[in-house]
Parts: C-alpha cells; structure tokens; sequence
C-alpha cells in the first residue's frame, strides 16, 4: 500500500506539473516573438541548447529569419491527416542570429510509398513563423536509427544527437512547426494538445485523492497488526492459568 501510495503521489505531481507546463504554453502562444526577443526572456538555466528540452521553449511562437542549409532533406514518416498516409517535410534553417534550427515545413500526402516525393528547398532569405514543439518521437520507438545521408530520406522520429553528429551542427533544443499559409511552405497538422489544464489539475486532485485513501488504508492494517500481539499475549496468559 505504501508503494501504490508512493506511485499515486508521483502520478499526482506530474499531472499538476502538466498543468502548470499548458498554462505556460498557452501564455507563450499569445505572443510572437523574434530569437532574440525570447533569449531576453529566458533564464541562464533554460538556454535553447540544453540537452534536456528546455520546457520554457516550447509553445512559444517564433517568427524567424534566415536561410536553408543545402545537402540536408528529409521526410518524417507515419504521418496520418484527415484518414491518409503523408511525410512531415523537414529542412535545417540557419537564422540571421547564427543558431541552427530544425524546421518542420509542414505535410505532404504520399500515396506511393516506393519513391519519395520531390520538393524544393527554399532559397535566399525567408522569414517564417511557427511553433516551437519537442522534437517529433513516438512513445514507443522501434529498431536502429538510420543512418543521415545527403540525399533525402526517410526518418521515423527526431534524433537530435544523431543529426548533430552527422551534420555537423549544433541544433537548438526544439522543432519549429511552421504556421498556416507560410511561403513555400506546406500543410500544418499539428496542436499542442486538447487536454485543458483544468483537466490535467482534475487528474491530480484524482491521483490525491486516491494516494490519500491507499495510506490510510496501510496505516490501519499496520495499527491493527501492533494491536493484535498484545489481545493474543493476554489471551495466552488467561489459558494458562485455568
């Protein structure tokens, strides 16, 4: 009891921490903001290159400037909209700042899967407006990674570390998903999530609630289980002495 106890306090937390990370992307989401506009914003602890994704970062909407890295596309596979199969088209985005950022460009329907579809990489500068996201991965992710290869492929999640090393960049810690109607850009798909932080607290005061009565009820078992010994010590002695 005391172990279901410790699980339905950890649960409890991590639902009120849920809420807490909406109510801060839905904040986030009301403003857009340039790289160096957020970095003002932003404190040393929660720097866009940390290796565990900075949560301050995602759901911000960015509007960003700067240029496609050539000799790098690739396509996200499994990607279902609207009951069809497409692939999420990704590119490297050098902003005017420097930093490196991956781009989620947005859907493409794929109805033959034996040759990957042809699109155009953006040349010159362009300046787009999106949102930060964690990067794109399946909770539950199945055989090797690929290798990352110059000409385009397909990838079955994000893997940041791998691209890093193969690319030979350094990626700030989020994918920016690009906004409706975005030059030479393609379908957006994608929200945050449809679970309200009202809900997220509802689950928590759920998992309390729950947490509570499973240590309750150990404490009684234990309080009874110390009263026991001492009834049967005296009943002993009364035995005995008949």
């Amino acid at each position: 009891m005391f172990l279901l106890g410790g699980v339905g306090t950890s649960l409890c937390l991590w639902q009120w921490h849920k809420a807490e990370r909406k109510e801060l992307w839905q904040a986030q989401g009301s403003s857009v903001l340039t790289l160096q506009q957020w970095r003002q914003q932003i404190t040393p602890d929660t720097t866009p290159d940390d290796d565990s994704t900075p949560e301050a970062w995602l759901g911000q909407q960015l509007q960003v400037t700067g240029h496609f890295l050539p000799g790098f596309s690739a396509f996200l596979d499994n990607q279902i909209h609207n009951g069809k199969a497409g692939l999420d088209v990704l590119a490297l985005l050098r902003t005017n700042s420097g930093d490196t950022l991956l781009v989620n460009r947005g859907w493409i329907e794929w109805p033959d899967r034996n040759t990957l579809p042809e699109v155009s990489l953006p040349e010159g500068t362009i300046t787009l407006q999106g949102t930060l996201y964690p990067f794109s991965r399946p909770g539950l992710t199945l055989g090797d990674y690929p290798e990352i290869q110059a000409a385009p492929q397909r990838l079955p999640w994000v893997e940041r570390e791998k691209l890093q090393q193969a690319l030979g960049v350094t990626l700030l810690n989020a994918e920016l998903r690009v906004a409706a109607n975005q030059p030479q850009m393609f379908l957006p798909h994608w929200q945050l999530s449809v679970i309200t932080p009202a809900k997220h607290r509802a689950y928590a005061w759920q998992w309390a609630a729950l947490t509570l009565l499973a240590w309750g009820y150990a404490l009684w078992i234990v309080f009874q289980a110390l009263r026991r010994p001492p009834a049967l010590h005296r009943s002993g002695a009364r035995n005995s002495n008949c």
